[in-house]
């Protein structure tokens, strides 16, 4: 497992469309009004411009593998007696039926 982070400095926000692309975002969403969304890029661009601003992004990985282990001996013991007694009545019912046919 690791994890990172991405940071956008001042300079980066300033550089790039990251804060109005995200605010048009969020309006399209529903999430904010464009009032409400200009004014956030305004502050922030304004802090971005005076060094008080960044952004960052963590991210988490880790790798997993399935196990490769017999499927029988991933079954309970209360799951293989569900089965053991499945098959004993299927064979009671089976003997039922063939009585009842053969008269």
């Amino acid at each position: 497992m690791g994890s990172s982070a991405f940071v956008f400095s001042s300079e980066m926000l300033l550089r790039t469309q990251v804060l109005r692309r995200d605010a048009d975002a969020a309006v399209e969403s529903g999430g904010l009004t464009r009032d409400v969304a200009d004014a956030a890029v305004r502050t922030l661009h304004d802090a971005a411009e005076r060094g008080l601003a960044f952004a960052a992004i963590t991210v988490f990985g880790f790798v997993a593998r399935k196990s490769e282990a017999n499927p029988k001996s991933n079954r309970s013991a209360s799951e293989e007696h569900s089965g053991e007694e499945a098959e004993q009545e299927r064979g009671q019912y089976g003997e039922q039926e063939e009585r009842e046919c053969s008269g």
